[in-house]
């Protein structure tokens, strides 16, 4: 949720924008959105603060929202008619590969504790989307990318810019589809678009 310039003196002298600036936004910005989050797990930068201040500054202000706040993985279970979906969010996923950013949303189902029918794994900052099958089930990827398209940390380590994308799923009562931005299923589900206001 925050870039927290915190761990790294450098990071903090070239940064734009202050830890403080950086909530006084994401209060902002949750004030302007209203009460549509369902979850939110944190990064790997907001855990800076708790692990060198011991502070939990997220928690305190999704609880004021009453936005669901898991720490570390985040599970959801989806109801529509008679349709039920199971939805795994984290930020970060063992199993990683540099050749196939949906490889570790595939492993953390094959390997780990977690079931379930979409999967999201951010930490990476690369957008990707998918679907696959596991026990005779269709099952979805997602990794979000960023909204940061580069920084002199990415250009020094060597990685390529970011896509500033949205990735989404989007149910039925019979189907999920995955879609790597959220415009592209806005446009083939129009009816999800929010109603223009007349005068």
């Amino acid at each position: 949720v925050f870039d927290n310039a915190i761990k790294h003196k450098s990071h903090m002298m070239s940064a734009t924008a202050t830890p403080p600036r950086e909530i006084r936004m994401l209060e902002h910005l949750l004030d302007i959105a209203g009460h549509r989050y369902l979850g939110v797990v944190s990064g790997n930068h907001d855990n800076w603060t708790m692990d060198f201040a011991g502070v939990d500054v997220l928690k305190g202000m999704f609880h004021r929202k009453d936005i669901i706040y898991a720490p570390w993985r985040l599970h959801l279970t989806l109801e529509l008619g008679d349709a039920e979906y199971r939805i795994f969010v984290s930020h970060q996923g063992r199993w990683e590969s540099s050749l196939n950013p949906l490889h570790a949303v595939q492993r953390i189902l094959e390997r780990g504790q977690d079931d379930f029918d979409i999967g999201v794994i951010g930490h990476k900052h690369e957008t990707a989307t998918g679907c696959f099958y596991w026990r005779k089930k269709r099952r979805g990827a997602i990794r979000p990318g960023s909204y940061q398209i580069s920084s002199d940390y990415c250009a020094k380590g060597g990685y390529n810019d970011a896509i500033p994308s949205c990735p989404c799923a989007i149910f039925t009562q019979s189907e999920f589809y995955v879609f790597d931005d959220l415009r592209l299923g806005l446009k083939l589900f129009p009816a999800l678009k929010p109603a223009k206001k007349t005068a």
